[in-house]
């Protein structure tokens, strides 16, 4: 999406004006106490791509899949079965 540039060098690498031309079913799933990459910037990647769902983890940081992987499984599992078209 978008990142500085390494050691302040060269442009930074920003795709978010691309977000737009994804179309495969996308998950943006982050924790809500995500200090890397949390709620503002997974909010703005899903208002970027069409379709996509967004799953905020209640009091989870960048490691949902370990802080609370009961709760990670699920939404990826609802979010799977939902692309596919099946019903769980």
């Amino acid at each position: 999406m978008y990142a500085a540039p390494a050691w302040g060098e060269g442009p930074p690498f920003d795709v978010r004006d691309e977000l737009s031309a994804v179309t495969a079913p996308t998950l943006v799933l982050v924790g809500e106490d995500d200090f890397i990459c949390g709620p503002r910037w997974a909010r703005m990647i899903h208002e970027g791509i069409p379709g996509s769902r967004l799953v905020v983890l209640d009091r989870t940081g960048h490691l949902g899949h370990l802080e609370h992987p009961e709760e990670f499984a699920m939404a990826v599992v609802e979010f799977l079965a939902s692309a596919s078209g099946s019903a769980q």
